[in-house]
Formats: C-alpha cells, sequence, structure tokens
C-alpha cells in the first residue's frame, strides 16, 4: 500500500507543477486547465528528462529527475508570480471548488479501482506485456537515451518508447520496484484518461451554455460510456481473477453455452 501512496504522491506533485502552465494554456476553459494538469505536469518532466538524456552528457538517474522536478516547480512558481496568477487561482479554486473536488475524486476513484483489479492480477504476462515491461526497464537501467534494447545488446530501442518513458519518470521518482510500475502505470492511464474525458466534456457543455450540473453529469456519463461501458473486458477480469468469481463465472458460461 505504501508504494500506491509514493505513485500517488508523486502525480499530485507533478499535477501541481503543470497546473499553472494549464491554468495560463487554457484560461478561456471553464475549468481552466485543471483536468489535464497532471498529464501536462508529467508530460513537462518526462519531455526535459528525455531532452537531457539524447545528450549523452547528463546520465539517467533519479536524482537528476528530482533535480528536474524542483527546476520544473520553480518554473512553475515564477509563473504564477510574474503573471500574477495567485490571486486568479485562488478565486477560481473557491469558485469552481466542486468541480475540482469531482475531478479529483473521480481520478482517484479509477486509480483505485484499477489498482485493485491488478492486485487481484499482478503477473505480466500474455501479449504484448512482457515487451512493455522489458521496456520499462531498459529506460530505467540505461544510462541515456535511447535506451538500450533489451534483446539486441549494444543497440538502442528501435520502437516508440517515450509512452514508458513517462512511466519510467513516475517509477523512478516514486522509488517503487519496475514490476510495482507497471501495474500502476496502467492504474494510472485508466485514471488520467477519467480526468481528461470528464474535462473535455465538462468544458463542452459549459461552452455550450449549459449549466455546471448538467456538464458534471454529462461529464460523468462520458466517463463511464468510454472507460467502463466501452470496454467491459476489464470487468471480467476482475470477475475471473477471484477463484469464488471465477468460479461462478465459467460456469455460468459453460451453462449458458448449453
Amino acid at each position: 500500500m505504501i508504494d500506491v501512496l509514493r505513485w500517488f504522491v508523486v502525480l499530485e506533485v507533478l499535477g501541481l507543477i503543470g497546473l499553472p502552465f494549464a491554468f495560463a494554456m487554457f484560461r478561456r476553459l471553464p475549468d481552466r486547465g485543471w483536468s489535464i494538469s497532471k498529464p501536462l505536469g508529467i508530460l513537462l518532466v518526462s519531455y526535459l528528462w528525455w531532452l537531457l538524456g539524447l545528450t549523452g552528457i547528463i546520465p539517467n538517474s533519479t536524482s537528476v529527475l528530482i533535480c528536474i522536478v524542483v527546476l520544473m516547480g520553480i518554473t512553475s512558481a515564477l509563473l504564477v508570480i510574474k503573471f500574477n496568477q495567485w490571486r486568479a487561482l485562488t478565486t477560481f479554486v473557491r469558485s469552481e471548488a466542486w468541480t475540482i473536488a469531482l475531478v479529483e475524486v473521480l481520478i482517484l476513484a479509477f486509480f483505485m479501482g484499477w489498482v485493485l483489479i491488478r492486485a487481484h492480477s499482478p503477473s505480466i504476462h500474455g501479449t504484448e506485456q512482457p515487451m512493455d515491461f522489458a521496456f520499462l526497464n531498459s529506460i530505467i537501467h540505461s544510462q541515456s537515451f535511447p535506451p538500450n534494447d533489451p534483446w539486441l545488446a549494444g543497440h538502442p530501442i528501435s520502437y516508440y518508447y517515450f509512452g514508458y518513458l513517462i512511466m519510467g519518470s513516475i517509477t523512478m521518482l516514486s522509488g517503487v520496484a519496475s514490476s510495482v510500475g507497471y501495474n500502476l502505470a496502467l492504474a494510472t492511464v485508466a485514471a488520467l484518461a477519467a480526468g481528461a474525458t470528464f474535462g473535455l466534456v465538462y468544458n463542452l457543455v459549459r461552452l455550450s451554455r449549459g449549466s455546471s450540473d448538467a456538464a458534471a453529469v454529462s461529464g460523468m456519463a462520458s466517463v463511464v460510456l468510454l472507460l467502463v461501458a466501452g470496454n467491459l473486458e476489464g470487468v471480467l477480469e476482475f470477475i475471473h481473477a477471484s477463484n469464488l468469481g471465477s468460479i461462478w463465472f465459467w460456469s455460468w458460461v459453460g451453462i449458458d453455452g448449453l
């Protein structure tokens, strides 16, 4: 559980780093970019980490990543000061406290939901999961970028790897094992997708002169349709992961097939 907490704390810190940037870039949106502040913060830190790693001069290490986070945190603070965002931020938080709370609860709920699903079935096997895990480990342990190919020594990965690099940065910052980070990364994708989906629909409804309540209901419905009703495989896997659920499920399938 401590690994989950450390991972989520890193997500929150990176979200705070991305908030001033989102607040300035999306000032015309009703939610001022709050719903995508976490993905934006993660992107900013990991992109700078990637650029420095490409130089081959600055080694790939956790200490370098921490320095990047501190640097980006200072930049975010300066952005707030330079553009006098503090008063606007506090006013926005007070006026949109319900929406902000809804986004945060939604992200946390999907994150913890997928953590529970992966806790029932944490093994990394099947389809492309071994390859994904190999790339994640390669990024964490390579001295520079492009990372080393896990199957062809002396050569870089000949594949798009930036998504693995993003999750590798959170894994290193949180200090969790790569096997734990792999599973928490899956939960993170679901959680951030839920927040971004809600924000997109919420903003569209509000910009179409819909009420805050209508926008919130529409945003929640979009999340359910996209991440739950649109893909019930996760529900089936969760049922299958439990021994009792597995027996019930396969018995039901067998009876139904007759």
